[in-house]
């Protein structure tokens, strides 16, 4: 079978038979592309990985690559604030800032069974409350405390499993709650 530009003057020279009509390039390009004689698009990058069949479906969109490690279940806790949300995962110990301006920080878990759990702060409105554990630590230690661009935490945090795997530019976090996210290595996250 003919392939690329041969196919287009084989094509061609038996449009002026049939038809009495030399074709027009663009109409012999269009009809060499219809019939499926143009040469094939490079196939897609082979990864040493196989992303998890309910996390695949986030690698092309997000331009994540090849995944880097095979998925993970782990435990995990989230907790949502005024202006974002917070994630850690008990596997690896990280904490993820994730903020409405798209943006996401990730920070170790240095909180410890022992230590105060919270600083005591009172909340400027009764929806509102005091990150506590990890989360609290990171809140005040790192974001600013009350000041924090996060803001106060909406609700208390809630602990669940997740499944998360790492790719060549960025992991996905999906968790038993159905929510997904994913953390690009720009910085930049989203939920799909």
């Amino acid at each position: 079978m003919p392939r690329g530009h041969g196919a287009a003057i084989v094509i061609s020279w038996w449009a002026n038979a049939l038809l009495g009509r030399v074709l027009t390039a663009a109409a012999t390009t269009a009809l060499v592309l219809v019939i499926g004689l143009w040469p094939a698009a490079p196939a897609a990058a082979i990864c040493a990985i196989e992303a998890a069949p309910e996390l695949a479906q986030f690698q092309a969109p997000f331009g994540l690559g090849c995944a880097a490690a095979p998925a993970a279940l782990t435990w995990s806790a989230e907790q949502f604030f005024e202006r974002g949300v917070m994630l850690w995962r008990e596997d690896s110990r990280a904490i993820f800032v994730l903020s409405t301006d798209g943006s996401w920080q990730g920070f170790d878990d240095r909180f410890y069974e022992g230590q105060a759990d919270r600083a005591g702060l009172a909340a400027p409105q009764p929806w509102l409350r005091e990150p506590i554990r990890g989360f609290g630590l990171v809140w005040r230690e790192r974001l600013g405390g009350a000041r924090a661009a996060i803001g106060w935490a909406t609700n208390d945090e809630q602990g669940l499993d997740a499944r998360t795997q790492p790719f060549d530019n960025g992991l996905v976090f999906q968790n038993a709650a159905g929510r997904t996210f994913v953390l690009v290595k720009d910085r930049t996250w989203r939920r799909p």
